[in-house]
């Protein structure tokens, strides 16, 4: 499930789930006056504890961008990965009814984009669950007695090293 920290209500499109308090989640991204680093840290963790309540693996944020990075880092301590929706502008023609064409820019969720800080971490988690797979299959190969395991071993461990390269860039980029 992925519980929607912004102040705009979901898209069908994004399938979001809307926080049980939506005007609690709008009251702690609303900033009326200039923020203490107390009052960001106190905010985030408020909201990364709301999102943590609700049983969501992931969070859609956005809003203030000084409040984002703080939000990010409070949602992955516990254990909730940030996410940022992504759109796609379409435009769009239309008769205007009185001979002219009306022109709209129309926004289509084309999908999320991880929070550059839990990039590693999801990555990281990405690797463990195919090892896991991985294990399981080859266990189980080896009870039936079935002479191909090391062949799709060796094609599992090839992509594994891809996704550990791909670990490697993002921490030592």
């Amino acid at each position: 499930m992925i519980i929607n920290l912004t102040q705009h209500v979901g898209t069908p499109e994004q399938g979001v789930t809307e926080p049980a308090d939506k005007s609690a989640v709008s009251a702690l991204l609303t900033f009326e006056e200039v923020p203490t680093r107390k009052e960001i840290g106190e905010r985030a963790k408020a909201l990364a504890e709301l999102a943590k309540a609700s049983g969501a693996k992931t969070a859609m944020i956005g809003g203030a961008p000084f409040f984002m990075g703080p939000l990010e880092r409070a949602l992955e301590e516990v254990g909730i990965v940030p996410v940022y929706a992504f759109s796609k502008r379409e435009s769009v023609e239309a008769p205007d009814g009185n001979g002219g064409i009306r022109k709209t820019q129309v926004f289509r969720h084309a999908g999320f984009v991880p929070a550059a800080t839990s990039s590693f971490d999801e990555v990281l988690s990405e690797v463990r669950l195919h090892l896991a797979r991985q294990h399981e299959w080859w266990l189980e190969c080896h009870a039936r007695g079935e002479g191909e395991c090391d062949d799709r071993t060796q094609n599992a461990l090839l992509l594994l090293v891809k996704m550990q390269q791909k670990v490697l860039k993002i921490v030592q980029p």
